[in-house]
């Protein structure tokens, strides 16, 4: 049995991602073109990410695109382990620590990463997220722990 290559199998991701995507705003109500719907957005970026992800599989099949890597585990579980931080965080801790300590614990995804790349990367990422959410969307969101205000 062949073994596909590393950009069918993300082609692939992507494709069944943005079918995901497509399948689940069919719930939500279209809108039109002058008022869009809650289920505009989704959808038009789920066709988007779906187009791109049979392009790439496509792409992937032709000879030498390179065989897959195999699973690592400990990458994989800190992600997820960081947007469970993150998740958690966000509302006991502010926005502002929760991104730092998801940052931080996704960086130990990477063994190659320094440490001091990985916290420049956090600080600029909260000061950014903290600006763009709360102070030119509005978003009600708390920047700080709720122990310091």
């Amino acid at each position: 049995m062949p073994v596909l290559s590393r950009d069918v199998l993300a082609g692939l991701l992507f494709a069944g991602a943005g079918l995901g995507f497509v399948l689940v705003s069919r719930n939500y109500t279209f809108g039109a073109g002058t008022r869009m719907g809650p289920g505009m957005f989704p959808t038009f970026v789920g066709s988007i990410l779906a187009v791109l992800g049979i392009v790439i599989a496509v792409f992937g099949l032709r000879k030498g695109a390179g065989t897959p890597d195999r699973f690592h585990l400990r990458p994989f579980c800190l992600v997820l382990i960081a947007l469970a931080v993150f998740a958690l965080g966000v509302e006991p801790l502010g926005l502002f620590a929760s991104v730092i300590l998801s940052v931080l614990v996704a960086g130990m995804a990477d063994k190659e990463l320094s440490w001091l790349a990985t916290a420049t990367t956090a600080i600029v990422l909260a000061i950014g997220s903290c600006v763009v959410f709360v102070t030119l969307l509005g978003l009600q969101m708390e920047i700080w722990p709720s122990f310091f205000r």
